[in-house]
């Protein structure tokens, strides 16, 4: 009997940002293209924080049969898949700082705003923290319909 070929999907946390910048509908692709290929598709989310964008992309897996690990269930799969010497690489140098990483993040996250001023330059602030980026180069002009067909997701 031959055994599925996995291939997987990696992610810290599912948030709107994926559709805000236009790739939701790769997002939702992604396990219909690995079935299609004769790929299990493997969804693996590191945070369980819940958001309707993660419900979203768990439907869209299972769908295709694919698979879904989210949060505890997420490091159980990758310590059960590592085998005992790399699951404790995975705890001490993986799990342990990102867990200490997400705890320090406020919540709700700040306010961030991204402009592109006058000069070409680009000023991004978030809270009240801010870094200005200076352009190399001349501006390139945005095309009139430069937004992707699945911007509104």
């Amino acid at each position: 009997m031959c055994e599925a070929v996995l291939a997987y999907e990696f992610k810290v946390r599912v948030t709107i940002a994926a559709s805000g910048q236009g790739r939701w509908g790769e997002e939702l692709q992604f396990p219909i293209d690995c079935a299609e290929s004769g790929f299990t598709p493997v969804l693996v989310v590191l945070d369980p924080t819940p958001n309707p964008k993660l419900t979203e992309l768990i439907k869209a897996f299972d769908e295709v049969g694919g698979r879904t690990f989210v949060g505890d269930a997420a490091w159980r799969h990758l310590e059960a898949q590592a085998g005992p010497v790399m699951s404790v690489f995975l705890e001490r140098y993986v799990r342990q700082p990102l867990v200490a990483l997400l705890s320090s993040v406020p919540d709700p996250l700040p306010p961030m705003t991204v402009r592109m001023l006058d000069d070409g330059d680009v000023e991004f602030k978030v809270g009240n923290d801010m870094l200005r980026v200076q352009r190399a180069g001349e501006p390139v002009e945005a095309e009139e319909d430069g937004l992707p067909e699945d911007v509104s997701d």
